[in-house]
C-alpha cells in the first residue's frame, strides 16, 4: 500500500508498530514519512517489503532535509527482533539521513534486532543511519547518535556523509555490533565513522565489535 499519511511518535509516548507492505511516499511533500520526536520510543516490527521516502524535490527549502526515518537527539528507535521482513529508509535530497536527523539535526538511540535495513542517506550529505548534514551546533553532542546492531541485515549508504555514523560536516557517533550482517558504505566518508567537513577536524567514532 502506498501512501502520503506520516506517522508521528510524540514526545513522551511509547509506541508499538507493526509495518506489513506499507510505503510512505513523501518526495513531494517534504514531510518526515515517520517522525520519532524528542522524548519518545518507537518499537518498530517488520514484515513483508516495506519503504520510507523522504522529499526528492531540489528547490532550496527545508522540505528536501528531512530524514526517512526520523530519530532526533533524545529520541529512541528499536527495531525488534520478531522483524522478518525489509524497511528501505531514504532520507531527502538535502542532507537527511535515511535513518536518524534531518539536516542540522544529530541522531537519537538506534537499535536494529532484527530484519533487513536498507538505510540511504539523502543524495548528497545525510548519514544512511546517523546524523544528518551539518549536524554540529552543539560540540560536546556526537551527533551520529548510538547505533546499535544486534542482528538482522543491515546496508547503510551514503555519498558525503558516513554510511552509519554522521552526516556532512557533523561529528561521528557510537556504533556497537554485537551481531547481525552490515554493510556500509560511502562514496567520500566513512562507511562506519566520520566525513568530509567533520566539525574542526575532531569528528569521532567508537565503534565496538564482537569478541
Amino acid at each position: 500500500t502506498t501512501t502520503s499519511n506520516t506517522i508521528t511518535v510524540k514526545s513522551g509516548a511509547t509506541a508499538n508498530v507493526i509495518l506489513n507492505g506499507v510505503e510512505i511516499d513523501c518526495s513531494n511533500t517534504g514531510i518526515t514519512p515517520i517522525m520519532v520526536e524528542s522524548g519518545a520510543t518507537l518499537n518498530l516490527t517488520l514484515i513483508g517489503d516495506n519503504v520510507l521516502t523522504a522529499c526528492t524535490l531540489d528547490d532550496g527549502t527545508d522540505a528536501q532535509k528531512t530524514a526517512a526515518l526520523g530519530v532526533p537527539v533524545g529520541a529512541e528507535l528499536v527495531i525488534t527482533e520478531n522483524s522478518t521482513g525489509t524497511l528501505t529508509a531514504n532520507g531527502a535530497k538535502g542532507g537527511g539521513a535515511g535513518i536518524g536527523g534531518g539536516y542540522n539535526s544529530g541522531a537519537g538511540t538506534i537499535t536494529i534486532n532484527g530484519g533487513t535495513v536498507n538505510a540511504n542517506g539523502g543524495v548528497q550529505d545525510g548519514a544512511g543511519i546517523g546524523g544528518g548534514n551539518n549536524a554540529r551546533s552543539d560540540v560536546d553532542t556526537i551527533n551520529g547518535g548510538t547505533v546499535t546492531i544486534n542482528g538482522g541485515t543491515v546496508n547503510a549508504t551514503s555519498f558525503f556523509g558516513a554510511g552509519i555514523g554522521c552526516g556532512k560536516a557533523g561529528r561521528g557517533g557510537k556504533v556497537i555490533i554485537n551481531g547481525g550482517i552490515v554493510n556500509a558504505t560511502s562514496t567520500y566518508g566513512a562507511g562506519i565513522g566520520a566525513c568530509p567537513y567533520s566539525y574542526k577536524s575532531v569528528s569521532y567514532t567508537h565503534l565496538t565489535l564482537p569478541t
